[in-house]
């Protein structure tokens, strides 16, 4: 099957400061970055492992209670035993808790369900045999975190400590101890571990106690449970495999010996793959097809004789199982045959009797072959088991959870599941899913995606390359085996190798270097390769030995046929087919909000007193403590030790960080509390004489399109340069070049900041994609400021102001009423710009707009420039006074080269855009979102080739091409978002059509203004409807929760609170549950907006911590609270409220009185 290439992006600065610092090539720290390890102390331990140290395992919740009470076991020589799974993480743990006991004197034994009898974790009548077989401790591992009932029935009889590393429910089960590192309130750093992990950390726990010794023992059998339960090979799963794999070669343990000979790996060295393709599938078999127990046996025996005869029968289980799984996949395979797979979107296939230990790979095969979501379901009894497993784009839990009303249990992931159904409900459970998949998946969806860190030349693949690489391993989940591609590569050699020709060798040149090329499965591909003779290869490249002889080989992922593209527009479609949802660069974690501890002496009560939002407190390390002080060097506290750890290191090597004041508050005992935004401190070189002779015209020419404008942004400028505050009245692209170049002259010439403040988040959001491709000409940097940032990207943007690095910051007037404190400690403000001034005259909503009289006092009145695209006589002298205007510059305000084709309501948009484009004229279309523009220029290009889309999603590089295509006619329209539209002043775009609802009448004036470039007549189309409104409807109140939906999130806040009144839940985990509680669905981003409402409203407080978000509670108020005091849900209503009336206007407004509206906009009379 055929997959898109998708080569992974990085910041091209990080990752030559990451190779710089660490001493590796650019490659390497590219694929550091892709792996989301940015900070070059995580990516050093990450590269040297020996620098690495396992985690205290006393961090985990529980484990104190758990290791007295098994210590007590011991001495006392009480019966326990060992509750395991039948998978290879069970088995192992079982193994491994089994023989640590042993050894430390205990009275144990062991228990594993029957896969088929029995099911997965406890059953009741396992716990009630156990309890009249004298056991009087039982410990769990790898299950038991969600059997409520089971362990209620032996309450008061059995002491039970569950071990376990699956997701906790809100409810857990009422036992002596729960060790569990997802636990809500547990502090461990790791949360990643497998069972066998967990169980090893309190094997660890026990040997410290008991022996006072670090416990480093059956590594090997912690690596096999390890890497066959696919947890991220990341923190200390990836310690406990490194070493474990090196324990593993050299293994004591007689039963893993002889697995290693059984699959013929006694003279290899064995990694990841062996373990996972080899050695840990034979394990499984035993649990798959019949009992587990023979697995742990292995693990246990000390003799020879019985371990080669586990050794071989486990070999036979794996080869049965792999009989039953090729019988069971020919059975779904001859099913396929009779239905039509093309239109089926998810493919669910059932039968009487298929073995259900092994129907969930039989799923993946399927997914493999077809790419497409599969559920696979065997029915034993009246009862339908199934295995379900995914694909990109379709979350599996969350399509099980849209049909859980027919379904009798069902549990998983985004990309795997498991479920119970009844077989007279699954007709109707395929069609359900098969809608669903309809909905959320579009063709592209259906393309598997191979990830590619970079293009590679043949020369650059030596050694010294390999040799480097290997510091990545080892490789597995969360850490795949890099793949690389060489493009325009010579193939020469072709040969089909193995069984049936089933595999491919070849050799490649490049520049006329020579390589080897393995492609396992592509036999098929022979014929068709010798043809063409070249190609570009996708890649893993790995050392081949032979016969005493090493070389490099290429492990061939993907080929593809290489083929000069007919044309540049080709290569711009292959690339971008499938819109990026975000823009976010991979930044490294230097800050984060926390709470300032041992505040309570009077001392530091009363320099606290002394403090006030905004102020910034410096950060000092004394005897292995770190102590917040004021700048008249008072203590005013201290932060947590685990905390302080993180900071202790950099700081005596030189870092400085600071402490900015976020929140001061009063506890219930009346003593402040302090919250803090902690961050690295590095002021920016300002170099004065790199810039000091630049003019305003050389800054025009850097911004090209700027560059020789209307004399009208002349005389602006001049006004700005004289310090005139100044009311510009035109239309938007002038508006746009007038702020952008200032902006640009104030940052380079003075060192100052630039504030732009707009009415509407959306006008944020629009403006920011597009100020920020043109300032990286100048090499200075945008932020946005809005209700919508996260919190870890609000920390990045505080850091910022107060280190000086921003250059031209956009923000909302609610985001900006909230931090005028910090914006008065940062980069000193030479220019505020405020944007759609027209706002500051409304007399509902925007109450934060008119109060920018007030900010301007605050912020010592800096130099202002006002911009509208309209504005009556009568409300002139209202804005002049707000905002301390001298003078009002107006540009041409009657057009009447328009006109207006009224389609609103539209039912047939794309044979209406082909009837526009018959006429051969330059056109855009504006629509709301990347996708829409990319299926839109899809669907027509087929027709008409000259068709490009734009979004803020593109690279600079490609933007640049498509606005000079459209200058020379190369392309004839363009499907474009709001965000970009800026770029397009051209004077021949002869029709503008609005295919969607916009969101606010300024982004339908900017698109209008499109077709006013020159005297000849241009065409507005209109073709949206009230389909339209709904949609845009239902996104907006998605960002704009209500008061119902907020008060739900802080109730499963308070409900999930810990003893010390914490919360450490995701906004993923958060969002889960409100879906289960109140059967309702909740974005994510959804959840992030409720938490900051919670916060301004003086709710919450969140920490931002590395091990995850922690949110504490402050004191309620007694009286309800008014939801717009907190800006960022104002926000939200200001921009329902304004698309609102902007609807009712333009939906109902008369084609005359539209064109009116656009021909002559409303401007002063004098």
């Amino acid at each position: 099957m055929q997959k898109k290439w998708n080569f992974m992006d990085s910041n091209i600065k990080i990752r030559g400061e990451l190779a710089a610092s660490l001493q590796i090539s650019e490659t390497i720290a590219g694929v550091l970055l892709h792996r989301g390890i940015t900070d070059p102390v995580a990516a050093d331990e990450f590269l040297h492992s020996e620098k690495q140290s396992f985690e205290n395992a006393f961090l985990l919740k529980g484990m104190t209670i758990a290791v007295k009470r098994i210590q007590s076991a011991i001495v006392q020589q009480e019966h326990i035993t060992v509750y395991g799974d039948y998978d290879v993480d069970g088995i192992t743990a079982t193994a491994l808790l089994v023989r640590t006991l042993k050894r430390l004197g205990a009275s144990v034994d062991y228990y594993i369900p029957d896969r088929q009898a029995e099911g997965y974790g406890f059953n009741t009548e396992a716990l009630k045999q156990l309890y009249d077989e004298g056991t009087k401790l039982l410990i769990s591992v790898d299950c038991g975190i969600s059997a409520l009932e089971e362990v209620a029935t032996v309450e008061g009889k059995i002491d039970i400590i569950i071990t376990d590393h699956h997701l906790p429910g809100t409810e857990l089960p009422k036992v002596l101890a729960i060790i569990n590192p997802k636990q809500l309130d547990c502090k461990y750093p790791d949360k990643n571990l497998a069972g066998v992990g967990v169980a090893f950390k309190v094997c660890q726990a026990l040997w410290k106690t008991i022996k006072n010794i670090s416990f480093v023992e059956d590594l090997d059998i912690v690596t096999l449970g390890t890497v066959a339960d696919i947890v991220p090979l990341l923190g200390e799963n990836r310690l406990i495999v490194k070493r474990g794999l090196e324990e593993l070669n050299h293994s004591k343990n007689i039963g893993i010996k002889a697995l290693v000979q059984i699959c013929n790996l006694s003279d290899k060295k064995i990694d990841t793959g062996h373990v996972g393709f080899m050695l840990a599938p034979r394990l499984n078999a035993a649990g798959r097809l019949d009992s587990a127990l023979i697995g742990v046996e292995l693990l246990l025996s000390e003799d020879e004789n019985q371990v080669n005869n586990i050794a071989k029968q486990l070999d036979d289980e794996n080869v049965k199982r792999q009989v039953v799984e090729k019988e069971i996949l020919a059975k779904v395979e001859q099913l396929l045959t009779q239905i039509d797979i093309t239109q089926e979107k998810v493919l669910l296939l059932s039968g009487e009797n298929w073995h259900t230990g092994v129907i969930g790979i039989v799923a993946s095969r399927i997914v493999e072959k077809y790419y497409k979501p599969v559920l696979i379901i065997g029915v034993h009894d009246g009862v339908g088991k199934g295995s379900c497993r995914s694909i990109r784009g379709f979350h599996m839990y969350e399509a099980l959870f849209a049909c859980q009303d027919l379904l009798e249990a069902f549990g998983g992931h985004a990309q795997a599941a498991g479920l119970t159904v009844k077989p007279a409900n699954i007709p109707e459970l395929r069609k359900r899913l098969n809608q669903l998949a309809a909905e959320r998946l579009t063709e592209q969806d259906y393309i598997p995606v191979l990830d590619i860190e970079e293009n590679l030349n043949v020369r650059d693949v030596n050694r010294v390359f390999l040799d480097e690489l290997s510091c990545l391993e080892p490789y597995g989940m969360g850490n795949p085996r890099p793949t690389f591609a060489c493009d325009n590569v010579e193939l020469f050699d072709i040969r089909q190798i193995g069984k049936e020709g089933t595999h491919l060798r070849f050799k490649l040149t490049q520049d006329k270097v020579q390589a080897t090329a393995l492609a396992w499965n592509m036999g098929e591909e022979a014929e068709r390769l010798k043809q063409v003779n070249t190609a570009d290869i996708a890649f893993q490249p790995e050392l081949n030995e032979w016969q005493g002889h090493v070389s490099i080989q290429l492990k061939t992922q993907a080929i593809r046929t290489y083929e000069k593209k007919s044309t540049d527009l080709d290569l711009f479609y292959e690339e971008n087919s499938q819109p990026s949802s975000n823009c976010k660069e991979s930044l490294p974690v230097q800050q984060f909000f926390t709470k300032i501890e041992g505040s309570v002496c009077v001392a530091c009560q009363t320099a606290i007193r002394g403090l006030a939002i905004g102020d910034v407190a410096n950060v000092i390390v004394e005897q292995n403590q770190v102590f917040i002080c004021t700048q008249e060097k008072q203590k005013i506290g201290f932060l947590r030790a685990e905390i302080a750890q993180a900071l202790i290191n950099p700081i005596k090597q030189g870092l400085l960080y600071k402490a900015q004041i976020m929140a001061i508050h009063a506890a219930q005992d009346t003593m402040l509390v302090v919250h803090v935004l902690v961050f690295q401190y590095k002021l920016k070189n300002y170099d004065a004489a790199k810039y000091k002779n630049i003019t305003m015209d050389e800054v025009r020419n850097v911004l090209t399109w700027a560059a020789n404008g209307p004399a009208l942004i002349s005389d602006t400028l001049h006004n700005l340069q004289n310090n005139r505050n100044t009311l510009f009245i035109a239309e938007h692209t002038l508006q746009q070049e007038s702020i952008q170049v200032y902006a640009a002259f104030q940052a380079i010439n003075q060192h100052k900041l630039t504030i732009v403040v707009y009415p509407l988040r959306s006008f944020v959001n629009d403006s920011y994609h597009r100020l920020k491709m043109q300032m990286t000409k100048l090499d200075l940097t945008v932020y946005k400021g809005t209700g919508l940032l996260p919190i870890h990207e609000r920390a990045c943007l505080l850091e910022a102001l107060y280190n000086q690095t921003i250059d031209l910051l956009l923000v909302t007037p609610e985001f900006l009423e909230t931090h005028l404190s910090f914006l008065q400690a940062g980069k000193a403000i030479g220019f505020f710009v405020v944007a759609e001034c027209q706002y500051l005259l409304q007399n509902d909503g925007h109450s934060f707009y008119k109060n920018m009289e007030l900010f301007l006092r605050v912020l010592n009145k800096p130099l202002v420039l006002a911009v509208t695209k309209q504005v009556r006589s009568t409300e002139l002298e209202h804005i002049k006074k707000c905002l301390f205007i001298e003078t009002v510059l107006c540009g041409e305000h009657s057009v009447g080269n328009l006109q207006f084709i009224d389609n609103r309501n539209e039912k047939f948009k794309i044979n209406y855009l082909k009837s526009i484009l018959e006429k051969k004229e330059q056109m855009l279309i504006f629509v709301n979102s990347r996708q829409k523009a990319w299926e839109v220029a899809s669907k027509l290009r087929s027709q008409y080739p000259n068709i490009a889309f734009y979004h803020a999603g593109l690279t600079d590089l490609w933007c640049d091409k498509i606005e000079q295509w459209f200058q020379t006619g190369k392309i004839q329209a363009i499907i474009t978002t709001n965000s970009c539209s800026e770029r397009f002043s051209l004077p021949n775009i002869r029709h503008v059509v609005q295919y969607e609802l916009p969101f606010h009448k300024v982004s339908f004036q900017q698109h209008i203004e499109k077709a006013e470039r020159d005297d000849e007549v241009g065409t507005v189309h209109v073709l949206f409807g009230e389909k339209d409104v709904s949609v845009n409807q239902l996104i907006l109140a998605g960002r704009a929760p209500g008061r119902t939906t907020v008060g739900k999130v802080y109730l499963i806040l308070k409900e999930n609170k810990t003893a010390q009144g914490r919360v450490a839940m995701t906004c993923q985990q958060i969002a889960v549950t409100f879906n289960q509680r109140y059967h309702e669905m909740i974005a994510e981003f959804c959840v992030e907006l409720c938490l900051l409402i919670l916060e301004e409203l003086n709710l919450i407080w969140r920490e931002t911590l590395p091990e995850g978000d922690v949110i504490s509670f402050q004191v309620q108020p007694e009286m309800k609270l008014d939801l717009m005091q907190a800006p960022s849900y104002a926000e939200g209503i200001n921009e329902e409220a304004d698309f609102n009336d902007f609807k009712h206007e333009i939906m109902n407004m008369s084609k005359n009185n539209v064109l009116t509206s656009i021909n002559k906009p409303l401007y002063p009379d004098n």
